[in-house]
């Protein structure tokens, strides 16, 4: 299980912890997540950050090779249903080079623009209230990182 999750880490990395653990059930034929199967999770993460090439930053789980601040990637869903994720589910790094990309394109947008554009980009067709509270994390992180800037209700680039 510790290779298993260290496998994981390896290929889809960087991983939100709850998506790691929904894909090491996968892995193991586990159809419901349970409270006992989250604290064996905990467990087998424990031994996979000793004992594997992988890291834990906040929630997301890192293949130890790839730095913070060298991702630069927007993994976006393709044809294939495996490759969708839940909003939640992608790396706030990620979501915040989202809007750092949708920025570049569009040069600024209002926030609500720019949550929808968010959003459809990882292939969300309507923004429900708890899509729109993750886009609006994902455009503050990007704010607090500097590199974004929000006057009014209009959030664009940092020149």
């Amino acid at each position: 299980a510790v290779d298993a999750l260290g496998a994981i880490v390896k290929t889809e990395g960087p991983i939100v912890e709850e998506l790691a653990l929904r894909r090491l059930a996968e892995w193991f034929g586990v159809n419901r997540v349970t409270e006992r199967y989250r604290a064996r999770f905990a467990h087998i993460q424990h031994a996979a950050l000793a004992t594997q090439p992988i890291r834990l930053s906040h929630d997301t789980l890192w293949p130890s090779h790839v730095q913070e601040a060298d991702f630069t990637l927007v993994r976006v869903p393709s044809e294939d249903p495996a490759t969708r994720r839940d909003l939640e589910h992608i790396p706030l790094v990620e979501r915040v080079n989202a809007v750092l990309h949708i920025l570049q394109t569009q040069f600024g947008l209002p926030q609500d623009e720019l949550q929808r554009e968010l959003t459809k980009l990882f292939g969300f067709q309507r923004v429900t209230a708890r899509l729109a509270e993750v886009a609006a994390e994902s455009i503050d992180e990007a704010i607090k990182s500097g590199r974004v800037r929000r006057e009014n209700d209009y959030v664009s680039l940092v020149v």
